[in-house]
């Protein structure tokens, strides 16, 4: 039942506790692992906490500005999925739905396959990619970061995703000129199928996507920071970023740098003054940590702050159920299971207890961007949480605040 407000099983949340998250910031920024840190906790639309410790960038010296602009990456994924479930629900098209019905460049895929000799051949996709393989991440898509795949090489090589001139059209076009790296539905294979997912929400409401989300989502729910630009006068929020510039390049795990606060220069594969040119759907989005809870708190029951409702709540249950049957189970991106989880139209969703490392309830969903950013939503316990933060590094090398963050947050409840 997605009813907000509080239950007999719902957990008190102590101030007392609360405390012990800053300390452990601040600690992750004393011993310079990250250069700022902020994060949220809410409860029926209000915050129960919040704070922020560290530096905007290592070079100003300036503290954490009042609604500091974040990259979050691939957290733009689930507000991409948000969209399209809105955009679903006026039955404007079918999950089941062949994508080439829509984007026609995307039939009669081939799946590239690589030998264990090393030789390569295409063979012809078993069946079509459909809408609800995009959100799943199981089209066959791939991402250019991703070791020991020849699809993925092949995107870095053509710099797929850095490139910050094109727009999503331009890249969604390119993306349809490569083989699939899986056949559809055989796999959990983290991909751009986001990206393609954005520009069938734009063919689909015959808009831009900056305007359909600024209309949909970002207006209804109070979200004046996130956008896809940064007007001049808020680039003084932006957040410095730090890290390894592995992202965009496959790397065995072995090979993988320790973490550095290293300037990483992400301007131009994530740039913020390119307004109508630059819009994403797997990543791209700039937000604060206000906004992106406002988001968040939307997802506990589909309504806005005032009651409006955004999603109904059959769709929510739809969107936060676990899609991926065995054979894809752990899913794995980039050599890290994960455990206790499965997928659901855009989020990961909290399956068993048992077997995961962190706290929350049956059902808990959410995602992490590139840029250690991270957010979840519990139902059960009415609650959400946002963290930011701007360091990359390649999977398995960073610092595992985010868990750290969502313990402590977790012991919160009593």
């Amino acid at each position: 039942m997605r009813e907000s407000g509080m239950t007999l099983e719902q957990r008190i949340f102590s101030e007392e506790r609360a405390a012990r998250i800053v300390s452990a910031m601040q600690a992750q920024i004393d011993v310079g692992n990250f250069c700022g840190i902020e994060w949220r906790l809410a409860r029926d639309h209000k915050v129960l906490h919040s704070g922020k410790v560290g530096l905007r960038d290592t070079d100003s010296g300036v503290p954490v500005p009042d609604g500091a602009l974040y990259r979050v990456y691939s957290m733009t994924k689930p507000v991409i999925s948000a969209l399209l479930m809105m955009l679903w629900e006026e039955g404007r098209f079918r999950l089941y739905d062949p994508l080439s019905r829509f984007l026609p460049a995307f039939a009669d895929r081939q799946v590239l396959i690589r030998e264990a000799d090393g030789s390569e051949r295409l063979e012809p996709a078993r069946r079509p990619i459909n809408i609800a393989d995009l959100l799943t991440h199981t089209s066959g898509l791939s991402y250019d970061f991703l070791y020991d795949c020849p699809v993925a090489e092949r995107y870095a090589e053509a710099v797929i995703i850095g490139d910050g001139e094109s727009t999503l059209e331009m890249l969604v076009a390119r993306i349809a000129e490569f083989p699939l790296a899986k056949h559809p539905g055989s796999t959990y294979h983290y991909s751009v199928s986001v990206d393609v997912a954005a520009h069938l929400a734009q063919v689909i409401a015959d808009k831009p996507l900056g305007e359909l989300l600024r209309e949909r989502l970002f207006e209804p729910l109070g979200m004046a920071d996130t956008a896809f630009h940064v007007p001049e006068g808020k680039r003084d929020r932006v957040m410095g970023m730090y890290g390894t510039p592995f992202l965009h390049t496959p790397v065995p795990p072995a090979e993988m740098p320790p973490q550095q606060l290293t300037p990483l220069p992400v301007d131009d594969s994530h740039p913020f003054d390119k307004p109508g040119i630059y819009e994403r759907g797997g990543h791209g989005l700039f937000s604060t940590t206000e906004d992106y809870g406002r988001f968040a708190d939307m997802l506990v029951a589909g309504k806005t702050t005032d009651g409006r409702p955004l999603l109904a709540g059959p769709t929510l249950d739809l969107f936060t159920a676990n899609r991926l049957t065995d054979k894809h189970l752990p899913f794995v991106i980039n050599g890290l299971p994960t455990p206790g989880y499965g997928f659901g139209l855009g989020v990961r969703v909290r399956m068993d207890v048992g077997r995961t490392y962190t706290p929350g309830r049956v059902g808990e969903f959410g995602w992490a961007g590139a840029a250690t950013t991270n957010f979840w939503v519990d139902p059960e316990e009415n609650i959400t949480g946002v963290f930011m933060t701007q360091y990359q590094g390649p999977s398995g090398t960073v610092e595992p605040v985010t868990d750290e963050f969502r313990t402590l947050a977790y012991s919160t409840l009593v």
